[in-house]
């Protein structure tokens, strides 16, 4: 897996050896910064479930202020440390490992706000927060929509398994949906 463009174009990224993490494929990393590539100068990126990082490194590459990662996968947390340590960008980042929808609520009691969201969970059982039967990543657009953790005029990107818009969203607008093989791309703006 390599940075699509930028200042660290087709550096090799180290990906995590576990079935648990499901790389993003480089269609669907392209297709997000086409989407986004006139908002991400000094953007405020969150890459949730984050996995060796690709997405919020693709979005450091191509000129954002910052990216935040969280994810909770300990050999995935640990690729994902030695890709930040290998482009020298730490002062560019801040890296949590732990539950993303634990994280989602601290930075809504901190008022924490981002300007670019990618949401790439597990799409099977796994998935499920904690014992109930609502998706992580259902669980993850529901907080970010009823936290405000959007800024104005923000996009979030949601990789999903499924089709089609999740209702119920109050500050959120479904814009589109794009199928990569098993995948969803659904873009949502406030």
């Amino acid at each position: 897996m390599r940075i699509i463009a930028g200042r660290f174009r087709n550096q090799a990224l180290i990906s995590p050896k576990t079935k648990v993490v499901r790389p993003t494929l480089s269609q669907v990393r392209a297709a997000v910064f086409n989407i986004c590539q006139q908002d991400i100068e000094e953007a405020l990126f969150l890459d949730l479930f984050a996995g060796s990082g690709a997405m919020g490194l693709e979005a450091l590459s191509r000129g954002a202020k910052s990216s935040t990662f969280i994810e909770q996968d300990p050999i995935a947390f640990r690729c994902l440390k030695q890709n930040i340590e290998k482009l020298k960008v730490m002062d560019e980042c801040v890296l949590h490992g732990g539950d993303a929808i634990q994280f989602l609520e601290r930075f809504a009691k901190k008022g924490l706000t981002f300007s670019l969201i990618y949401i790439d969970p597990p799409y099977a059982k796994k998935g499920l927060w904690k014992d109930t039967m609502i998706p992580l990543g259902e669980k993850a657009m529901r907080i970010i929509d009823a936290k405000k953790l959007l800024q104005p005029g923000g996009s979030v990107f949601f990789e999903t398994g499924t089709t089609g818009p999740l209702i119920d969203l109050e500050n959120l607008s479904f814009k589109n949906e794009r199928r990569f093989a098993s995948s969803y791309l659904q873009l949502y703006q406030n």
